[in-house]
């Protein structure tokens, strides 16, 4: 939520991408699914899909994202070795479906509403640039090669900033 990862990088990292001098996670890889091209109905065990590790969408999706000082702790009292990915515990990467179940499980314990995985990157970009970072950096942060998709695809306006808008004008 308050990194604007996908969620394939999420489920992507390792601690060997977490930088604990600088307290930020370096984004080189990403979990996807691929047709499997040996996928058979008759084999009973085959799957439609096969999961992948490998490298993010584009060169720009290759970044580092610094994060709160205040998880320095704790990220170093869990830190284990560095092949070990970092959501699961082990040399496993976590399915992004079982990531979207969780997410999905928790808000229904919290009676929230249901967003799916992909909206937090919304809502980070979203709330990000209501509270004052410039377009280049939430960009960043998101891995977009263009200000125009972050503004154009992420970031929403709100009835209190298009009122706040207005009352600029009247006030003048």
């Amino acid at each position: 939520m308050y990194t604007g990862m996908r969620i394939g990088e999420l489920s992507g990292l390792r601690w060997e991408d977490y930088d604990s001098v600088n307290v930020q996670f370096k984004i080189r890889r990403t979990v996807y699914r691929i047709k499997n091209t040996a996928y058979t109905p008759e084999h009973e065990n085959s799957s439609k899909t096969v999961l992948c590790v490998g490298s993010p969408k584009t060169s720009t999706s290759m970044r580092d994202i610094p994060l709160p000082l205040s998880l320095q702790d704790d990220l170093r009292k869990r830190q284990k070795a560095p092949d070990i990915f970092i959501l699961t515990g082990t040399k496993q990467c976590m399915e992004p479906r079982n990531i979207q179940k969780r997410y999905k499980s928790l808000l229904k314990q919290a009676d929230l509403r249901y967003l799916n995985f992909h909206s937090l990157r919304h809502n980070f970009a979203t709330l990000s640039i209501q509270n004052g970072s410039d377009y280049r950096t939430v960009a960043e942060l998101l891995g977009h090669s263009s200000v125009n998709t972050t503004l154009n695809i992420y970031v929403h306006s709100n009835i209190d900033q298009k009122r706040k808008c207005l009352e600029l004008l009247v006030d003048k």
